[in-house]
């Protein structure tokens, strides 16, 4: 996976995503999964890696000037450091960056933290339609 990533190509004119697990969160694959598949349809991807603290993740994004963050979100353990990290993120991101949250706890991190623009994606499907969207610049209603 990370020789596909590796020979895609950013369009210039493209959105970009950051991808990351935050802390305590260490399941890879899915992000990289989702990495490949962005940049297959051009996006600029950045993949930070798992167990990255909030803020982190938040410095990282404003410094990259990236258009959506997102968050694997696999560990029922880690669910309560999850949700925190959630409204850390919230906080930090400047309102314009979309907030993409994915991976097998990714419904019940959810549920804890309070309403905000976390977008839950539950399948490929879903995710490819999300990504064509991205892509095109279309915004979310």
């Amino acid at each position: 996976l990370l020789g596909a990533l590796a020979r895609s190509g950013r369009e210039p004119s493209a959105p970009s995503i950051l991808l990351a697990g935050p802390a305590g969160e260490r399941h890879e694959f899915g992000l990289l999964m989702v990495a490949v598949l962005a940049a297959d349809r051009g996006l600029g991807t950045y993949l930070l890696g798992v167990d990255v603290p909030a803020e982190d993740i938040v410095d990282t994004a404003r410094r990259l000037r990236v258009d959506a963050v997102g968050l694997s979100l696999v560990a029922e353990g880690n669910r309560v450091a999850s949700a925190r990290a959630l409204v850390e993120l919230e906080a930090g991101l400047p309102e314009g960056i979309e907030i993409w949250v994915g991976g097998g706890d990714a419904h019940n991190v959810l549920a804890m933290a309070p309403p905000g623009r976390a977008q839950l994606l539950q399948s490929i499907d879903q995710l490819e339609r999300h990504l064509s969207r991205f892509r095109a610049g279309t915004t979310l209603p």
